[in-house]
């Protein structure tokens, strides 16, 4: 272990690869040594003759020993070795403890009051393996390192991360929900994306602000075309994501001129079952023919304040209607076999 943190840290290698380099260092060590004495074994003979044949010279000492004791000399040999990376590493270990409480702390805590938390958690996650139980480092660590632990419903999703305003940038495979307690630099935001086989995917803005993300995942056919499932609120007292979730699904875009045209086209205005609602203006309550006619448009006519003739203007088919109270917005949903939003205000006429 001492050997693979030298490595990495030496070549600044993917610290991943430590988990990897040790097994490589323990198979080849015992290789070395079965092919140091298999070697040693077949060269025995032949190093016997050389020295027998010159017997005017009967040289001694410890190269001596080592060429006729081979399972003496190799086994040495690798302490040697192994002492001289030991003491190497003792102190290169040393001057990274010293670098970590002498430079890193006072970078990590520039970089907290800059906002830069990105940086500071990457400087802190270098420097816990050296400090991990300093004070100063411990405090500043609590304010730059939040823990994320990422569940859904049913378990086993892959998770993919990356930054939230890095639109372009590559998926990072974060690991297979439940994900515990997963570390990240605090105040941020993330995208998510979770995968299930044989179930939709789900797309989730994570911030670290928060210790827990849950989504619900719904077998590929569940969910509405153009609709995304909303997650209810989470009680922490109570944890009422899995036994009382008030999740629903919404629209994943605004309603358009052109889809609330069909609404007026065909009828919506002038069939009272779409409007279920109590009509109210100024504390006063409308009939059903007082109110429709105030939901006219600018020419007098009934659809939306910011339309003319019954039409949205030119060129905005795809544009979010606008110029709609929340009743005209209520008898649209009722009209498309939705409603809206529990807990939305109604606002008079």
């Amino acid at each position: 272990m001492e050997m693979t943190d030298y490595i990495i840290g030496k070549y600044g290698l993917n610290e991943k690869i430590s988990d990897i380099l040790p097994i490589i260092l323990l198979i080849g060590l015992p290789v070395a040594i079965l092919l140091a004495w298999y070697l040693s074994r077949e060269t025995k003979e032949f190093k016997e003759k050389v020295i027998d044949s010159d017997s005017d010279k009967k040289p001694s000492g410890i190269l001596i020993t080592m060429r006729k004791k081979p399972w003496f000399s190799i086994p040495g040999t690798i302490v040697v070795i192994l002492l001289l990376v030991s003491g190497i590493r003792y102190f290169h270990r040393h001057t990274k403890i010293r670098w970590a409480i002498e430079e890193a702390i006072p970078e990590i805590e520039q970089l907290k009051n800059e906002m830069n938390f990105l940086e500071a958690f990457r400087l802190a996650r270098a420097t816990e393996k050296y400090i991990p139980d300093h004070p100063k480092f411990i405090e500043l660590a609590s304010q730059v390192i939040s823990q994320l632990t990422i569940i859904t419903d049913p378990p086993g999703a892959e998770v993919y991360i990356r930054d939230y305003s890095d639109h372009e940038g590559m998926w990072e495979w974060l690991g297979r929900t439940p994900v515990e307690r997963t570390k990240l630099p605090s105040t941020s935001f993330y995208q998510m994306r979770l995968e299930k086989e044989g179930y939709e995917s789900a797309l989730a803005v994570a911030t670290t602000r928060s210790d827990t993300l849950f989504r619900t995942l719904f077998k590929k056919g569940i969910i509405p075309p153009g609709m995304v499932y909303v997650e209810g609120y989470w009680d922490e007292v109570e944890n009422v994501f899995l036994s009382e979730n008030q999740g629903f699904f919404m629209d994943r875009f605004e309603v358009t001129n052109k889809q609330f045209k069909e609404f007026v086209d065909q009828g919506g205005y002038i069939k009272s079952e779409f409007w279920n609602h109590e009509f109210i203006k100024e504390e006063m309550t409308l009939s059903w023919e007082e109110a429709m006619a105030e939901f006219t448009d600018q020419t007098g006519r009934l659809g939306p304040a910011t339309w003319e003739a019954s039409d949205y203007p030119d060129g905005q088919g795809n544009y979010p209607v606008t110029g709609v109270s929340w009743y005209e917005a209520a008898a649209y949903a009722k009209w498309a076999g939705k409603s809206l939003p529990t807990g939305q205000a109604r606002r008079g006429i």
